[in-house]
């Protein structure tokens, strides 16, 4: 009959165990994993790591011992290799992070003749700091009636989850201003503020709502109001409108995963034509128009730069938002679509820079967004509100 519990199940006796070489090896790798952990919870109860995934483990032994390690991986075929590898690479970029969170800020500079897309250098800025409970990312520079604006993201810590902000700036780069204009339950970001028909416009990135939705300013810069619903049912970020030779055209990069998320959001870029922003959207027959995740996420609106157009694009190659680069955009048609790559703005133009992944320039008002790491203990406090 079948036992009532697999915990009172009787087992045969397999009898000795006849090799002991084999025995004393084993036993002697669990005495060193013993170990092993041991020390890995004495930096784990410190605060050092989160768990014993989060450690990388340098082992010093004897040579009896070295012996014994090596033949561990002896069993493994070379995906398993490969995978270990990559763990081990992950590790490595994962363990300099622990006890802080990522931040942003704004460096920004007025420039007449701009930046050199080919040969991109960003000095002489002022540093923008957020106030401590938030950061300040996606910016998108407008210059309207001698006054200078910036629509950006703001990240509110306590809330884990950004809102549409606007900051202005006097003659001197200082925040004159600053005032939430757009929030929802969901995450916004990436603002892409525009002009069509004497109106002004926006898009933001709503990616969790699995839409894309267009606003128009009632009173600007502070009012905005629902215009209509661009695109929905996938996860759209950063979404960029440009006007084109009689068209519009609407960029973003798009998972078609069903899990709702997958690496292809940085990987690939779609784009869609319309003959007003306000759609009917049509996908372009190229989709996606480039697949490579060191230039596909859009950076910013496009922009001319004697007279060649030029997309602003993430480089993630390295990390999430580690640099600007810029594409000539060689053909745009509701058929064809080529660009090349022709500079990168590289996480180098301030101290302790960990990543820039958004550029923006109005008349003679440049911005850029910039990745930094800051305590994790000081989030805290921001969350619990002491």
């Amino acid at each position: 009959a079948k036992p009532a519990s697999i915990f009172i199940e009787t087992y045969s006796d397999t009898g000795a165990w006849g090799d002991g070489a084999l025995l004393a090896k084993w036993s002697r790798i669990r005495e060193i994993r013993d170990a092993v952990n041991k020390e890995i919870e004495a930096v784990r109860s410190a605060g050092q790591v989160g768990s014993s995934l989060q450690a990388s483990v340098v082992i010093g032994v004897n040579e009896a011992d070295h012996a014994l390690l090596p033949g561990l991986l002896d069993g493994l075929g070379e995906g398993d290799r490969r995978r270990l590898r990559l763990i081990g690479r992950g590790l490595r970029r994962q363990i300099p992070r622990l006890g802080t969170i990522e931040s942003w800020f704004l460096g920004v500079r007025r420039s007449d003749e701009g930046l050199n897309p080919a040969q991109p250098q960003f000095r002489d800025i002022t540093r923008i700091d957020p106030p401590a409970e938030v950061y300040w990312a996606d910016p998108c520079a407008v210059q309207r009636d001698g006054r200078d604006y910036i629509f950006l993201e703001e990240y509110v810590y306590a809330e884990q989850r950004g809102r549409i902000s606007v900051i202005e700036l006097d003659q001197q780069l200082n925040v004159e201003s600053h005032q939430p204009v757009l929030e929802t339950a969901w995450h916004l970001s990436y603002p892409c503020v525009f002009e069509s028909a004497g109106e002004t416009l926006m898009t933001v990135e709503s990616s969790e709502a699995q839409s894309v939705n267009l606003y128009r300013a009632t009173q600007f810069p502070t009012q905005w109001e629902a215009v209509t619903e661009l695109l929905r049912g996938w996860r759209f970020v950063d979404t960029t409108l440009h006007q084109h030779d009689g068209h519009w055209y609407l960029f973003a990069n798009v998972t078609e995963s069903a899990l709702g998320y997958d690496e292809r959001i940085w990987d690939d870029l779609f784009l869609f034509v319309a003959d007003s922003p306000m759609g009917p959207w049509q996908p372009h027959p190229l989709n996606p128009i480039v697949s490579d995740v060191r230039h596909a996420r859009p950076a910013g609106q496009l922009f001319k730069h004697e007279e060649r157009l030029i997309r602003p694009s993430q480089d993630c190659s390295v990390d999430y938002g580690y640099a600007v680069v810029f594409n000539e955009v060689l053909t745009l048609s509701p058929t064809e679509y080529s660009e090349r790559r022709i500079g990168s703005l590289e996480p180098h133009w301030a101290r302790g820079l960990r990543g820039c992944h958004t550029y923006s320039r109005s008349g003679n008002l440049e911005v850029v967004d910039g990745k930094v790491r800051i305590s994790r203990g000081a989030v805290h406090e921001f969350r619990s509100g002491t």
